[in-house]
């Protein structure tokens, strides 16, 4: 199957980072973390949406998977 068919129903970046999620870091970076590994965003459109730069991204993302439950 191809990329785009496996994430045509994967929700926008505006809904899944709501106006409640952007004042909440901790609920962000969550979401950030999700957005990549659920619903296969990149890095790079994560965070061109959320004005940060990629690199900030993957700090979050590293820091994330080490604190949290998407430990493997």
């Amino acid at each position: 199957m191809r990329r785009e068919q496996r994430y045509l129903a994967r929700p926008t970046l505006e809904k899944f980072f709501g106006r409640n999620t952007l004042l909440d870091r901790d609920k962000r970076n969550r979401c950030i973390v999700e957005g990549t590994l659920r619903y296969g965003y990149t890095q790079a459109q994560i965070a061109s949406y959320l004005g940060l730069h990629y690199s900030m991204v993957s700090k979050v993302i590293k820091a994330e998977m080490e604190n949290s439950r998407f430990k493997t």
